[in-house]
């Protein structure tokens, strides 16, 4: 048999690592969640910064003389 003072010892250690162990959980979930946060702001200033340039080129593109279009087709 396993004294009794052995045997509480070996569950109080069980159970702090396991509390260690939810912590550390929590800590990973937390992490992820900011980072997946992180990820969908960088995703929607892509985005912006994509729909900006087409903009910008669109109108560069409405005021090129006719010509400029037409050889730029051509290629």
């Amino acid at each position: 048999m396993i004294p009794d003072g052995l045997m509480e010892s070996f569950k109080a250690d069980i159970k702090g690592e396991k509390t260690q162990l939810l912590e550390m959980r929590k800590e990973i979930e937390e992490e992820h969640q900011r980072k997946k946060a992180e990820l969908k702001g960088m995703h929607k200033d892509v985005h912006n910064k994509q729909a900006n340039f087409e903009a910008t080129m669109r109108s560069i593109m409405e005021k090129l003389p006719i010509e400029v279009l037409q050889d730029l087709r051509d290629e």
